[in-house]
Parts: structure tokens; sequence; C-alpha cells
């Protein structure tokens, strides 16, 4: 699903045109838009301004990649079908990123649900 954001102050082109995320960066992009320079704020996401990638339980996404994320090494499918996937994805970035986010995750609710 596309992420559409408006409103005053919105520019056109505020996130670079290769940028990718999923849910979890919602909520960081739109702390970078309204919050005043050099606010400080912590986030297992990242702003759109600044990422290249998405990630959830099961699939990671690029500008234009898609994979299984529960396989090692990833295996990147291209999004249109017989397209070449140029450029490709630092694969172990990614891979590093979907380690990162489910460790987070996992202590999270292993270590702050309420009991």
């Amino acid at each position: 699903m596309p992420l559409i954001i408006v409103g005053e102050g919105v520019k056109e082109n505020f996130s670079p045109e290769n940028c990718a995320g999923s849910q979890i960066d919602i909520l960081p992009t739109i702390i970078e838009l309204i919050a005043p320079k050099g606010f400080e704020y912590y986030s297992v996401g990242r702003s759109l301004d600044k990422n290249f990638y998405g990630v959830n339980y099961a699939l990671f996404i690029t500008r234009n990649c898609i994979g299984n994320a529960n396989i090692s090494p990833l295996e990147p499918a291209p999004l249109v079908p017989g397209e070449k996937i140029n450029p490709p994805p630092n694969l172990p970035d990614i891979e590093n990123y979907i380690n990162a986010v489910r460790g987070i995750s996992f202590w999270g609710i292993k270590n702050l649900s309420l009991r």
C-alpha cells in the first residue's frame, strides 16, 4: 500500500525517489516532519527521508524488489516480473535490519509486556 503524506509544509520531494518502508516507519516520518529541529526520540523504524527498505514479519521490500524475510541468504525478486533489479539491494544490510527489528520486538514483548 502506498503512503501519501500531505499537509502544510510537506514538500513534494521530502523523501528520496528510491525510499521504501513499512508500518514501523510511519511514526518516525511524521515526527521528523512536525517536531522542532534537534528533537530527540527513539523508534524501531526510520523516517522515510532516510530509509531505503521496509521489513515486516514475512517480507522485505525496496524500491525495486521484494523478498521472503524468513530465509537466509535473502533472495530478492523484482517488483515487476521480468525486470532486472537495478541497482541490486544491499542484502547483508537488509538482513541485519530484519534481525535488529525482530530482536528489539522480541525483547519488548518479553520485558515490557503488561503482567
